[in-house]
């Protein structure tokens, strides 16, 4: 988030959102794209043996 933003949490952002109804939008890549199906980082890959 931006540093002269007034949402400085999640829970800021869902006040506003609220107190502003259609303010707010949002993205995403949808099902089915390659961030879905790419494997997490932070998860260990099963080694092959």
């Amino acid at each position: 988030m931006l540093a002269n933003s007034p949402y400085k949490t999640i829970a800021d952002v869902l006040v506003g959102a609220r107190k502003e109804p259609g303010a707010v939008s949002y993205g995403t890549s949808g099902i089915g794209s390659i961030p879905i199906w790419a494997p997490p980082t932070s998860r260990p890959r099963p080694r092959c043996s």
